[in-house]
Parts: structure tokens; sequence; C-alpha cells
């Protein structure tokens, strides 16, 4: 299976889908593309397909806690999902198996 079998594949696509919602359900841009998800899920799939895929618009902001000043640069849905893809399901278990037993702290298992 290639890397375009894998970025392209609609099971990939919504599992990415549900880890990248996860956590901002509350926020106006993801509670759009809930409303059609699956919409949005296959129109990501053909344009990864068809190589037309643009990246979405970023928002950058300033957060300030505690005195400090944080600067954040938030993704789009579209491109979150993207990133899931590409990170869980192609560059993970290349590298897994790399990584030493002490240096595994975000890694499942």
């Amino acid at each position: 299976m290639t890397y375009k079998d894998i970025l392209c594949d609609a099971n990939n696509l919504y599992k990415a889908y549900l880890a990248s919602v996860k956590t901002s359900k509350w926020k106006e841009q993801t509670q759009q593309f809930q409303l059609s998800f699956l919409h949005g899920i296959f129109r990501i799939k053909d344009a990864l397909e068809n190589e037309t895929l643009t990246n979405g618009a970023i928002s950058e902001f300033e957060l300030h806690e505690r005195g400090k000043v944080r600067p954040i640069t938030s993704l789009s849905v579209d491109d979150r999902i993207i990133r899931h893809v590409l990170c869980d399901d192609i560059l993970l278990p290349k590298v897994k198996r790399k990584i030493i037993y002490d240096n595994g702290a975000s890694i499942k298992g």
C-alpha cells in the first residue's frame, strides 16, 4: 500500500476526523464541519486523489496566561484531519520501531 493510498483512504480520514475534533468540539469551525462531516471527508479525499488540495486559512492570535504571552496558530479542520492521517497512519508506524523505550511519552502502548 502506498502512502497516497493510506492518505486517501476514507476510513483513515474518518478516524483522523474523530481524533481532530475530540478536544475542539466547542469551536464554531469544528461545529460547522460536523454538520456535514461525510461531505467534508469525501471532499478532502477527492482533493487528495486529484492533487488539488490547498492549505486552509490559518488563524493567529495570542493567549495571555499567568503573565506570559503565547502566540497561537490554529489550523483549519481539513488541515488537522490531514495532519492526523500523516502522523498517526504514515509517520508513527515507521518511527515507532526506532524510538527508545524512555522516549515514548505520547505513544499509546
